[in-house]
C-alpha cells in the first residue's frame, strides 16, 4: 500500500513539473490577456464552474483586462469576447473565418452523430447540404405558410389544457403546457416530410417493396434517410436538431407571459386600470383568437414585448461554441486554429451604451415613432450592427429564427386573448434566472389564470 502511495505521488509531482517547464519554456503568443494560472490547479478550479456560474468572473476580468480574455480550462484554450462590435467583426465581417466548431468530445461525437447536424457540423460541405436543405425544405416561407392549420390544432389542444385548469379559477404552474406548442409543430413539420403525396404514392400504404431494390437489395440503396441528397423521411429526428434557437424561443414562452403579467402589476401600482388583450391590440386587430397570422403583423407592441423579453432574458446568454479556421487575429490579439471562441450573447441586450435604463421594462423602445414595425428599429440578424442577438448572427445564425418569432408571437397573442393572467396574491413576478439546460425562471411562473367572458 506504502509502495503504490510513493508511485502514484512520485508520478503527480512529475506531471506537475514537466507541466510547469512546459509552461515557462513555451514561446510566448500575442493570446488575449486573462488571469495568472497555474497548471492543472488552476484547470481544475475552472472546470468545475458552469457557463451561468462563470458570468460574474467574466463581467469582472473583462472590466480589468478588456473586452477580450483568455482562459484555459483543462487542455483548452478558451477565449471570451463581450464586446458587441468585436463580435460583429468576428462572425459578419470575417465570417468564413470564425464559423467552424470546436472538435467534439467523445459524448459530443455519439450525441451529434459524429457531427452529422447542423448545431455541430464543422464549416463546410456538409454544414452547406444541411443548411440548404433546412432553408429550401421546411423552413422555406411557403412551407412554413402550409403548417398554419397544424398551428391551429396545436393552439386548440394548449388552449384546452390550459382551460381544463382554470375552471374554475385555480393557480397553477403553466411551464410544463408550454412544451406542447414546441414538441407538436416540430414533429408535425418533421412527419409531414414522410407522407407527401408527391414523394410518396399513396402514403399511407403498407408497401415494404418501395424500400428494396429491384433485386432484393437492401432498402437504404434506395432511400436515404441521412438527407444527404435529398430530404425524402428522416425517422431519427433531423427536425428536432435544425436548429437551437427555435426549441429555446418556444421553450421561453414562459418569460414572454411572465413579462406581460409583470407589465400588468406594475401600471396597476399607478392606479391604471390595465387590460393585457387592449394594450396589445387585440380588441381591433384579434376578433378571433383562430383568425389568420397575417394579423399578427399589425401589433407591433406584441413584437415588442417579445424582443424585449429576448434582450432581457435570452433563453442562452452564450452562443454555441465557435472556432477559427485558421490563426487569426481579433483586436490586435492572436486567435489561434482551434481555440474555442465563447460569444457573451446576454452581455450585448445588457449594455449600457447602448441600451438605457437597460433592466427595465420598456417594449417602446423597440418601436417606431409612428407606431410602426418593431423590427423596423432593431435588426435582431446583426448583419449592420449588432444590438442583441438573440439567435447569433452571421453564418452560423439560427436558419429557423423567423419560424421561432412567429410561433412565439402566435402563442402569446392567442394566449393572452383567451385568458386573464393575474401574478399569484397580486405578488410581484420573479423574473430572477437560473441554468438548467436553457436559462429558465429561477421561481417558475405561478398565475391565476380565467378565461375571458367572450372565450367562455
Amino acid at each position: 500500500m506504502e509502495l503504490w502511495f510513493i508511485i502514484l505521488i512520485s508520478i503527480s509531482i512529475a506531471a506537475l513539473l514537466k507541466a510547469l517547464i512546459n509552461f515557462t519554456n513555451k514561446p510566448t503568443k500575442n493570446l488575449p490577456p486573462g488571469p495568472f494560472t497555474i497548471p492543472i490547479i488552476s484547470n481544475i478550479l475552472w472546470l468545475r464552474k458552469s457557463l451561468l456560474g462563470l458570468e460574474p468572473i467574466l463581467r469582472s476580468l473583462s472590466a480589468k483586462l478588456g473586452p477580450v480574455i483568455t482562459l484555459h480550462i483543462g487542455p483548452i484554450t478558451a477565449i471570451f469576447v463581450s464586446d458587441r462590435s468585436l463580435i460583429h467583426q468576428a462572425l459578419v465581417q470575417n465570417g468564413p473565418t470564425f464559423a467552424n466548431r470546436p472538435p467534439p468530445g467523445i459524448v459530443d461525437r455519439i450525441l451529434s452523430c459524429n457531427q452529422h447536424n447542423i448545431n455541430s457540423a464543422p464549416y463546410g460541405p456538409t454544414w452547406r447540404l444541411l443548411r440548404r436543405n433546412l432553408t429550401a425544405e421546411i423552413l422555406h416561407p411557403s412551407r412554413v405558410r402550409a403548417y398554419s392549420q397544424a398551428r391551429r390544432w396545436v393552439l386548440q389542444i394548449l388552449i384546452d389544457r390550459l382551460k381544463s385548469k382554470s375552471e374554475p379559477v385555480t393557480e397553477d404552474t403553466v411551464l410544463d403546457t408550454y412544451l406542447i406548442p414546441k414538441n407538436a409543430v416540430i414533429n408535425f413539420m418533421v412527419a409531414e416530410i414522410g407522407w407527401d403525396p408527391k414523394v410518396w404514392e399513396e402514403p399511407m400504404s403498407f408497401k415494404p417493396e418501395r424500400f428494396m431494390s429491384s433485386d432484393g437489395g437492401k432498402g437504404g440503396e434506395v432511400i436515404d434517410i441521412t438527407g444527404s441528397k435529398e430530404i425524402k423521411m428522416m425517422p431519427f429526428g433531423a427536425g428536432r436538431r435544425m436548429c437551437p434557437g427555435y426549441g429555446l424561443a418556444i421553450l421561453h414562452l414562459e418569460y414572454f407571459v411572465a413579462n406581460l403579467v409583470w407589465n400588468f402589476l406594475w401600471e396597476a401600482k399607478d392606479g391604471d386600470d390595465v387590460d393585457l388583450s387592449e394594450k396589445l391590440e387585440f380588441t381591433v386587430v384579434m376578433k378571433n383568437p383562430l383568425q389568420l397570422e397575417d394579423d399578427l403583423q399589425r401589433m407591433p407592441y406584441l413584437k415588442a414585448v417579445i424582443l424585449k423579453s429576448l434582450r432581457r432574458h435570452p433563453p442562452r446568454h452564450f452562443l454555441l461554441p465557435h472556432a477559427v479556421t485558421e490563426d487569426t487575429v481579433l483586436d490586435t490579439y492572436l486567435i489561434p486554429k482551434n481555440a474555442i471562441i465563447n460569444l457573451n450573447l446576454a452581455e450585448m441586450g445588457w449594455d449600457p451604451k447602448v441600451w438605457e435604463d437597460t433592466m427595465s421594462f420598456k417594449p417602446e423602445r423597440f418601436m417606431s415613432s409612428d407606431g410602426g414595425k418593431a423590427r423596423e428599429v432593431i435588426d435582431i440578424t446583426g448583419s449592420k450592427e449588432i444590438n442583441m442577438m438573440p439567435f447569433g448572427t452571421g453564418r452560423r445564425m439560427c436558419p429557423g429564427y423567423g419560424l421561432a418569432i412567429l410561433h412565439v408571437e402566435y402563442f402569446v397573442a392567442n394566449l393572452v386573448w383567451n385568458f386573464v393572467w393575474e401574478a399569484k396574491d397580486g405578488d410581484d413576478v420573479d423574473l430572477s434566472e437560473k441554468m438548467e439546460f436553457t436559462v429558465v425562471m429561477k421561481n417558475p411562473l405561478l398565475v391565476y389564470i380565467s378565461p375571458r367572458s367572450q372565450n367562455k
